[in-house]
């Protein structure tokens, strides 16, 4: 189990290009982290769980989720 220091059920994650991690879950939770360990909470914009998230050619990220919500981080 990864301690991230938020509550809540964390479904999706992806390793992105640059290294670091990003992971997303319940009420449009998404965290990144640069080690594993230390994690800092973004604001998805969403308050539904966010289910998938990929990263597109130019780098950016998009999460989708319940309710046809989505979200595209640069």
């Amino acid at each position: 189990m990864i301690q991230t220091g938020q509550r809540g059920s964390l479904w999706t994650g992806l390793a992105l290009r640059d290294g670091s991690l990003l992971v997303a879950g319940l009420n449009g939770q998404m965290l990144r982290s640069s080690d594993g360990s230390a994690w800092t909470a973004l604001a998805s914009g969403v308050d539904r769980s966010i289910t998938n998230l990929a990263q597109g050619p130019d780098g950016s990220v998009i999460g989708v989720g319940a309710g046809g919500d989505h979200h595209r981080e640069q």
